[in-house]
């Protein structure tokens, strides 16, 4: 049986306790390894991890995150660090369904090539409003079949506004998403402080490498938008229009039609669903 490690780094935020929450409700055994990323931020992660002393709390005490670098640093020196056979990564704004842990498990014991395996995710916009399953962003080796940049047009108080967005890199998996057997993850430890764009190098580095990948087809990750880092130029374009609120409602039916547009161009079959798991 595949032991399993869930890695979080956190700065304390209220959040946290709803993805500690989340790894105690697997259906698989794991361990759940929490690094507080530097003393400020001790006070407000020690008053939700008290209440959960079978997490395994580590309070370091320096900010290895500032100036962008978020969880790269924790991530490369977690394979080190812990002795389970798979590795698992959630950050702390984030949470997992149920059956997370077990799918990726069950995903790498039925492909014994697989080295790793990563899941699929749900895109909110808060934790209480779901946008849609990403079928067009962190899905690894499938295909994004939408023009880039991809143009489009909003309808404000009767204005045209054309706007575009670039698509997110082909071939992305989400950190959130990976299952990464240890000895796989230590030898990957160094490129998570390549760039700040950490999962992005990941996920290439294990494209052009002989590792294979396993998908596990199921959307079992919950993530949360920030949208003020993910298109803050949406925010920027429409801030003197709309009040915030409306805002996220027009991202929020973008969002969604864009993922739709994307599966239409997959003859409305998500592409994992057509083609072999493996990469």
């Amino acid at each position: 049986m595949n032991t399993v490690a869930v890695i979080t780094s956190t700065i304390g935020r209220p959040h946290l306790e709803e993805a500690i929450l989340s790894v105690q409700t697997q259906t698989y055994p794991c361990k759940h390894y929490i690094f507080v990323d530097g003393e400020r931020f001790w006070p407000e992660a020690k008053q939700i991890l008290d209440k959960y002393p079978d997490v395994i709390a580590t309070y370091l005490p320096m900010n290895t995150g500032a100036d962008g670098w978020t969880n790269s640093y924790i991530n490369a020196m977690a394979p080190f660090l812990v002795k389970e056979d798979v590795l698992c990564f959630l950050d702390d704004d984030n949470w997992y369904t149920p059956n997370h842990v077990e799918q990726c498990i069950k995903a790498l014991q039925q492909n014994p090539s697989a080295s790793y395996a990563f899941a699929l995710r749900n895109l909110y916009l808060a934790r209480d409003w779901f946008v849609c399953p990403d079928n067009l962003e962190s899905i690894g080796p499938y295909q994004n079949r939408l023009p880039n940049p991809f143009h489009y047009e909003l309808q404000i108080n009767g204005q045209h506004l054309p706007m575009y967005t670039n698509q997110h890199y082909q071939y992305h998996i989400d950190t959130n998403c990976f299952a990464i057997k240890r000895t796989l993850a230590r030898q990957l430890a160094h490129h998570w402080t390549h760039d700040k764009k950490n999962d992005y190098i990941i996920a290439n580095t294990l494209r052009q490498s002989n590792e294979t990948g396993v998908c596990t087809k199921s959307f079992t990750v919950n993530y949360v938008i920030d949208l003020a880092k993910y298109d803050s130029g949406f925010i920027q374009t429409l801030e003197n229009l709309l009040p915030m609120e409306q805002i996220l409602e027009a991202y929020a039916l973008v969002l969604k039609n864009k993922h739709d547009l994307n599966l239409q161009l997959h003859g409305n079959q998500y592409p994992w669903d057509t083609l072999p798991s493996q990469s």
